[in-house]
């Protein structure tokens, strides 16, 4: 008897843990995630950003490995465009990052316009790529792919300007030049295209290679260079004029 009573009741104890709520975090706490919609339009397109350039990796496999490709002319054409569109790519996702951290998307029509816009123009880059491997296809870089590029570059500063115009204490002036920039460059692509469709009707050869798409990859690399150049050039000036003269 006395056994009994000091034997433990197991189905209390049982009933007692069945009913104990155990909390326990169902994700990891050190893992940020958007806290607006803001941010996740920003996450969402850097997400997007590391996949293009992901399959770029993919896409250089059949270009640069094995490296005896590049020996060839169209192997070397090929291995240009793909640096091409590798500092195309990288130039405007860092253009971004500095853009973005300094006006984000509003969370209203235009902010979600101007996502919108950034998702076109991370398409048009994976569209840009998947022209790389092909020596036919490249023409169309130079005629629609670099033209519609800049003219979305364009679509996307104006939608930013309309963004902020409305608020307080913001530089207009400052965002009506970075417009007027992108817009001579967006003039400057067109003529090229104008020029590509021109000049590839004379014959142009190297060892019976026609040379014309090597000559526009190097133009359209000084473009983009001095495009992003200008852009943060200005920006740079805008920072200094903000601290002051210096003593």
């Amino acid at each position: 008897m006395l056994a009994s009573e000091f034997r433990p009741n197991t189905s209390l104890q049982y009933a007692k843990h069945r009913n104990t709520r155990i909390e326990e975090p169902l994700i990891d706490s050190s893992v940020s995630f958007p806290g607006s919609l803001s941010q996740f339009y920003k996450y969402a397109v850097f997400v997007v950003f590391a996949v293009v350039v992901g399959q770029s990796f993919v896409k250089s496999t059949t270009i640069l490995i094995p490296f005896s490709r590049l020996s060839t002319y169209d192997g070397f054409e090929n291995a240009l465009i793909l640096i091409l569109m590798y500092f195309v790519i990288i130039t405007g996702w860092i253009g971004y990052f500095k853009s973005i951290n300094k006006k984000p998307h509003t969370e209203t029509k235009i902010g979600a316009a101007r996502f919108g816009t950034d998702l076109f123009i991370l398409f048009l880059f994976y569209y840009m790529l998947s022209l790389v491997s092909e020596k036919r296809d490249h023409g169309d870089l130079f005629v629609w792919a670099f033209p519609l590029i800049f003219g979305t570059f364009l679509f996307w500063d104006s939608l930013k300007y309309f963004e902020y115009r409305g608020k307080t204490g913001q530089n207009h002036e400052d965002r009506r030049n970075r417009i007027v920039i992108t817009a001579v460059f967006f003039v400057v692509v067109i003529v090229q295209s104008l020029i590509y469709v021109y000049l590839v009707r004379i014959p142009l050869t190297y060892n019976g290679n026609t040379v014309w798409n090597i000559i526009f990859i190097i133009s359209s690399f000084v473009i983009t260079f001095v495009y992003r150049w200008k852009k943060w050039k200005h920006e740079r000036r805008k920072r200094r004029s903000k601290r002051g003269p210096a003593t």
